[in-house]
């Protein structure tokens, strides 16, 4: 995962699924200077953007 302005690496998925009600899902390790609902880029610093959400306890 790399910050929005492909400058740094933020992050690293660990698992993917697919939902059929969500799409693509996956969990990852992502800095805590990344704010929840922020988005990154999957796979390298050009890569689409994605959405990150904290999960709750």
């Amino acid at each position: 995962l790399w910050s929005p302005a492909g400058d740094k690496v933020v992050g690293a998925i660990t698992s993917v699924a697919r939902s059929p009600r969500e799409g693509g899902l996956a969990l990852a390790y992502v800095r805590r200077e990344v704010e929840p609902s922020g988005p990154v880029h999957v796979g390298a610093a050009d890569g689409p953007l994605a959405e990150v959400e904290a999960l709750e306890p």
